[in-house]
């Protein structure tokens, strides 16, 4: 590993802050926020400080070199493990993915007609001039002029109109992904990474949030006791028990003989 030399003294006041929060907690983006940094610099610039040594020289040596002397002096003290461990349990889920019921494209058209994005419907003009259009299969199919009743300007941010005769006010059930750049501390414990498959789709990544509380209990002085439950004659229990019985581990005072 390169000798890198603290420089912490030649930074400006930002700078410095910038400093002492990507120390703490190794987060570029963050850091530069707390410093002070707009969102826009923070998201373009400070994972690029952090990688190209050339762009910001003596705020690169100056994280680098008090990012080694914390590896070399690391250690995780009880409490906090606990706390890093009691993000990862009660962080919420819906902070990394959720699901949303988003407007269909009846809720918010003119008389609830279907409502178009302009290049939509400009692409469907010219389909229906040329006589055909290509389907989902590859395929050519007769194309027809589209019915602009519901006029323009679909919005698919905007929530479910409750008088929609097509979708009941149920709308459509969209999932997001949230920017990881934006998550809270507990939301940064939970988050494990993120698969992207062949066809594009995102798999977000949590760690394990039941396993999680069972570490804290034990890390709390409690101790998990665990039995084998099964139902008549050794079956399979019709249903799953969902609690776990936590024993401390106290001291055992006997009762007074008039108890």
């Amino acid at each position: 590993m390169a000798d890198y030399r603290d420089r912490f003294e030649e930074l400006n006041a930002r700078e410095q802050e910038f400093i002492l929060r990507y120390e703490e907690t190794l987060d570029p983006y963050n850091s530069a926020l707390a410093a002070g940094y707009s969102r826009d610099n923070a998201r373009k610039c400070s994972y690029s400080w952090m990688r190209q040594p050339h762009l910001k020289p003596a705020l690169y040596e100056t994280a680098m070199a008090r990012r080694a002397k914390r590896l070399e002096a690391f250690h995780v003290g009880a409490e906090e493990l606990k706390h890093k461990t009691w993000l990862i349990a009660t962080a919420d889920p819906n902070e990394l993915t959720r699901v949303e019921a988003r407007c269909c494209r009846h809720c918010h058209g003119e008389g609830f007609g279907y409502q178009w994005r302009e290049f939509e419907f400009e692409k469907a003009v010219t389909e229906a001039d040329e006589g055909f259009r290509i389907n989902e299969k590859g395929k050519r199919v007769a194309a027809s002029m589209p019915d602009w009743a519901g006029g323009m300007g679909f919005n698919s941010t905007l929530d479910p109109h409750p008088d929609c005769p097509k979708c009941h006010g149920q709308g459509v059930k969209v999932t997001i992904v949230t920017d990881t750049r934006d998550l809270s501390e507990a939301g940064r414990a939970l988050y494990k990474g993120a698969k992207t498959d062949r066809n594009g789709n995102i798999e977000v990544l949590m760690h394990d949030q039941q396993a999680a509380r069972v570490f804290y209990a034990q890390l709390c002085g409690y101790q998990i006791d665990r039995k084998e439950l099964t139902g008549k004659n050794g079956a399979p229990l019709s249903q799953m028990p969902t609690m776990i019985t936590l024993v401390a581990q106290t001291e055992v005072v006997e009762p007074a003989a008039d108890e």
